[in-house]
């Protein structure tokens, strides 16, 4: 994306279309973020971020035990805090450590469902037969 592309998603007068995304800052982080995802599989090769992210979980995925009740659900951790600091050091935008606890929820570094729930124990029946194994937080 180009800088003129940006300005086609958020109007001149700088307020934004109706988009899910609607902060310039944000959607110049999305085209910065590829960028610099690019420079490191060109430094590193093929699977160097995928490699890199997992590392923050010892290439284990962690399986929360929260017991159900959404005021003890994780929004961060210290794993979370450690790739944000890290991803900033090398360049990445909006990579705080709530937005990489998602990111590592999402591809399945961390298991995150209520210890008991029919998704959790599926994950405990995935992760127990895991080559390389898991960890319980």
């Amino acid at each position: 994306m180009t800088p003129s592309d940006v300005d086609a998603i958020v109007q001149t007068t700088g307020e934004p279309r109706d988009l899910v995304v609607r902060h310039r800052g944000k959607i110049e982080a999305v085209i910065n973020n590829a960028q610099k995802i690019i420079q490191l599989r060109e430094s590193e090769g093929d699977g160097a971020f995928d490699k890199f992210i997992w590392s923050f979980v010892a290439d284990k995925p962690i399986l929360n035990q929260w017991k159900g009740n959404l005021a003890d659900a994780t929004t961060k951790t210290k794993e979370s805090e450690a790739l944000s600091k890290a991803l900033k050091n090398r360049g990445f935008k909006f990579v705080g450590p709530t937005t990489c606890y998602a990111m590592m929820q999402s591809c399945g570094l961390v298991v995150d469902h209520p210890v008991n729930s029919p998704e959790w124990k599926e994950a405990y029946r995935r992760l127990t037969g895991r080559p390389g194994g898991y960890q319980l937080a």
